[in-house]
């Protein structure tokens, strides 16, 4: 029974072995075995590393897409920038790539951040912010594939394309722009502000005006009416006069006497033989 036991975990053994020596490249990969003779690239298929299992490494041969984020570059306009590239790569030389970066993806990342940021840096440093803002982005990428296509194939690989991804301001540019937007729409609030409140007071003077013209035509008017109805008023006391004149004159003297006692300040000095005393002495009701 033990002999059987120890023959089975050998067996077991052997079989985890066997299945960490086996090693399955894909068709769109390639394999690196790193000896002390050099690098071996395994082309696609099924390998068995015996007797020890030999570490392996996959690289893909596909397309590759590294991204440089915030790449600082100032404009012509003193305007700081940060520039966000999309690189599409791939392995043309997987020797040669192998060699450079020990089968490491992020060696051609810092490479290619190093390349391009200065290329990115000096094409700002030329345009204006406005400039950026209304050309293609792809104008500060423009010639890039060509110029690097040379020292890209020293290191194994093919430049496929270039495309900024992104555009923004700088963290220390925020609190500026940020200002001039409230700057310009405070001066905008005041401009219509100062529009409207013109607006108000021309509205304003041509009502006073319209008024003002009412006022005066009715005046007119009621000068000349009040004129019509003196002239109609003494036109009837002239007649009444001719009528009566004893009468008409008594009614004016009544009229008079009206005017004088009602008032509160009339102070009367009269003879005491008086026609007016004599009458009020008569009078009995």
């Amino acid at each position: 029974m033990k002999i059987k036991s120890i023959i089975l975990g050998f067996l077991g053994l052997g079989l985890i072995a066997l299945y960490l020596a086996c090693s399955i490249i894909e068709p769109y990969q390639q394999g690196v075995v790193f000896k002390k003779t050099g690098p071996e690239i395994l082309k696609p298929g099924f390998y068995i590393t015996a007797p020890w299992p030999a570490p392996i490494q996959k690289i893909d041969m596909r397309a590759h897409n590294s991204t440089i984020s915030a790449i600082a570059a100032t404009t012509q306009d003193k305007m700081n920038v940060l520039v966000d590239v999309s690189v599409f790569w791939s392995i043309q030389n997987s020797v040669i790539y192998v060699n450079n970066t020990h089968a490491n993806s992020g060696q051609i990342d810092s490479w290619l951040k190093q390349n391009i940021s200065a290329t990115i840096q000096q094409g700002v440093s030329k345009k204006t912010l406005a400039q950026l803002l209304g050309q293609p982005s792809n104008s500060l990428t423009q010639g890039l594939n060509t110029s690097l296509s040379q020292s890209a194939a020293k290191t194994g690989i093919q430049i496929i394309d270039i495309n900024v991804q992104g555009l923004h301001y700088a963290p220390d540019m925020l609190n500026k722009v940020y200002q001039n937007m409230q700057d310009s729409a405070q001066a905008s609030a005041n401009q219509v502000t100062a529009q409207a409140k013109q607006e108000v007071d021309q509205i304003k003077e041509q009502g006073q005006l319209a008024v003002n013209s009412v006022i005066n035509n009715a005046q007119v008017q009621a000068a000349s009416i009040r004129g019509q109805g003196e002239a109609q008023a003494q036109e009837i006391y002239n007649k009444a006069y001719q009528k009566d004149p004893q009468f008409y004159a008594f009614y004016r003297s009544m009229q008079l006497y009206q005017q004088l006692l009602t008032s509160k300040n009339t102070v009367l000095v009269v003879k005491p033989q008086g026609q007016f005393l004599k009458y009020l002495n008569s009078y009995k009701p």
